[in-house]
């Protein structure tokens, strides 16, 4: 059965957390010990984390989960609002952006390094326009004034 909610990763050598928000946390838990077992994961500050302990010095836990009646009143837009609410709460709780391995401020991976000025996400390869944007070190984006 699936269970929402919001989870985290504590090392109990660094003494740093990874908080994360899912629909299915016992599956997404899985997929993160998979990634990270075999030197894939996406976020590097906790690939190199995981890499430098040992496995038993991770714990998993359930910070906060949905309860299935509040579930049922609730539609998809505030079930995802809750989620990124709560997942920012614990991560601004746990200072898990400051000095864990948080690399985003949370809430469904929103990141103000990843941000244009007016909030919309871009990445390397985005065509924004009719325009590629690409730098050595900086992304930048503009806005299309139609």
């Amino acid at each position: 059965m699936k269970q929402f909610g919001i989870y985290g990763f504590h090392s109990c050598r660094d003494k740093k957390w990874y908080v994360g928000q899912s629909c299915n946390m016992v599956r997404r838990c899985q997929e993160h010990l998979q990634l990270l077992a075999g030197g894939k994961h996406d976020n590097r500050l906790f690939q190199r984390g995981y890499t430098r302990c040992r496995e038993d010095d991770f714990e998993y836990m359930v910070l906060s989960r949905l309860s299935l009646s509040l579930f049922s009143v609730l539609g998809k837009k505030e079930l995802r609002n809750w989620l990124n609410t709560t997942e920012k709460l614990w991560i601004q709780t746990l200072e898990a952006r400051v000095s864990g391995y948080n690399q985003t401020i949370g809430g469904a991976g929103s990141s103000t390094r990843n941000l244009c000025p007016w909030g919309k996400r871009f990445t390397k390869k985005r065509v924004v326009g009719r325009a590629y944007w690409h730098s050595l070190r900086q992304y930048r984006c503009i806005r299309k004034y139609v």
